[in-house]
């Protein structure tokens, strides 16, 4: 079984537990943390855990079990059966082969007793044309990479120029981030002894690397690679992948929440969000442009921390609120999702009222992705998104009819916006980590940032990730 098809097969047995109904989940969740007030919230950072703890709880644990004994078998087995994983093995071969054979267009040797002073000597063919790949592979690594569009540009830039540059092959895997996260979460083991360099999220990489222990500290080889510049990481993003003094995940793009909107069905409507708007008024705004035709707003509601839980934690705390009470010793105190006054009720109540009532005919299932298809087909008029979601569908569908606003704020009054990144790191049992570290550092540097500018236009270079973009005139 490969690694693609292993996925799968574990994935489809989880699906009706993690893809869920924003209605259904609501309702798993609240009856969940009433039974079990505490545990249903320990190892909860979104919504899809905090309801199915229970029965999920059991089959986590027995699917990480599987993942053991399934890994053990299967790291042997998908690297024998993927032609991909051997292409390497293939060009070295056939290099090798190649440089040992003799044939009409390699030099002739003369040997010592040819007295022949006639014989001709065949001049060696010339250089190959410096814009193909290396006679000579120096290695393969396997790149996990999320499969949300934004890395397709950066694997189409590493086969047409790090390769070539470097001879090291590059073989990208793709995730959807819920199958990504699952598995990280569930059996790291499993990816890592596949992975030459993992594909983290903010939240993975201080947690995975400084407190696991599963992937290595960056930090001393960022600072003795003169290209890569450590310092001109913008520190906010910088501080997201790093737990005491330990730099844990190469930023590839940093983005944050964003409130987002179509101009003309606005003006249409003669309404004008504010600059600064709060969850009460986009609320009102949302019950008043909704029709049958158009969404009045669409929020992330598939379920899973990216398509749920981001947006609405971001809700939750500028509300106030927070998914439990913190004891005095640090530990997880009483959960306020099922306290009838809480903060944290009174966000998710909106959140669920605006995604079912005032949401796209498939409220409880859009993702990030359909979202933006969303606006960009116009059937919705608001999204709460991203800077990097902003930045597609300005370059694209909604040119020119893109209005942008700050992330709401509740009645606290505090920030409504979160910040993310995804960044690269090195599994701490990585075989080739000088190979990974060149290739990370080629792919998150201010260099790759203009070849991707050069290449693609500045328009679509998204999230920048470092200070020295953002003193380009051309970004």
């Amino acid at each position: 079984m490969t690694e693609r098809e292993l996925l799968e097969d574990l994935r489809a047995r989880s699906e009706r537990g993690v893809h869920r109904g924003v209605e259904e989940l609501w309702a798993d969740a609240v009856a969940g943390a009433e039974s079990r007030p505490v545990e249903a919230h320990a190892e909860a950072i979104d919504l899809t855990h905090a309801g199915s703890q229970g029965s999920r709880g059991r089959w986590l644990l027995a699917v990480a079990a599987a993942c053991v004994l399934v890994a053990v078998i299967a790291a042997g087995l998908i690297f024998a059966s993927d032609p991909e994983r051997t292409a390497t093995q293939d060009i070295v071969t056939d290099t090798t082969a190649a440089s040992q054979d003799t044939d009409s267009t390699a030099p002739t040797t003369v040997s010592p007793e040819t007295t022949d002073d006639t014989a001709e000597v065949t001049e060696p063919e010339p250089s190959p044309d410096p814009e193909t790949p290396p006679n000579v592979i120096r290695g393969e690594i396997r790149v996990h990479v999320v499969d949300n569009g934004v890395t397709d540009a950066l694997q189409r830039l590493t086969e047409s120029h790090f390769t070539p540059e470097t001879g090291i092959v590059v073989d990208f895997v793709e995730f959807s981030e819920p199958e990504l996260r699952e598995f990280r979460t569930l059996g790291s083991g499993f990816l890592e002894v596949e992975a030459d360099v993992n594909v983290e999220g903010a939240f993975e990489a201080a947690q995975f690397g400084g407190v696991n222990g599963w992937t290595q500290d960056l930090t001393p080889l960022a600072e003795a690679d003169p290209n890569y510049d450590l310092d001109d990481i913008i520190p906010a993003i910088r501080e997201l992948n790093s737990l005491n003094d330990g730099f844990f995940a190469a930023p590839i793009f940093g983005e944050s929440t964003i409130l987002i909107y179509n101009r003309d069905v606005l003006d249409t409507a003669n309404i004008v969000i504010p600059d600064e708007p709060t969850w009460t008024e986009i609320a009102d705004i949302a019950r008043q442009i909704h029709t049958d035709d158009v969404a009045g707003i669409c929020l992330n509601s598939l379920g899973g921390w990216a398509d749920l839980g981001a947006s609405l934690t971001t809700m939750v705390n500028t509300f106030g609120g927070t998914w439990w009470e913190t004891n005095d010793d640090g530990t997880p105190g009483l959960p306020q999702i099922n306290q009838p006054d809480s903060n944290f009720r009174a966000a998710a109540e909106l959140y669920v009222d605006l995604a079912r009532n005032f949401g796209p005919d498939d409220a409880g299932d859009p993702d990030s992705v359909d979202c933006q298809q969303h606006m960009a087909n116009g059937d919705a008029a608001i999204w709460f998104g991203t800077t990097t979601g902003a930045q597609a569908l300005n370059t694209g569908a909604l040119a020119g009819n893109l209005g942008v606003a700050r992330a709401p704020v509740g009645p606290s009054g505090l920030p409504g916006g979160g910040l993310w990144s995804w960044g690269f790191s090195i599994p701490d049992n990585a075989a080739q980590p000088d190979l990974s570290w060149e290739f990370i550092s080629w792919a998150t540097s201010a260099e790759y940032i203009e070849l991707a500018g050069v290449q693609d236009g500045w328009e679509n270079v998204v999230g920048a990730t470092r200070l020295s973009t953002y003193d380009n005139p051309e970004y």
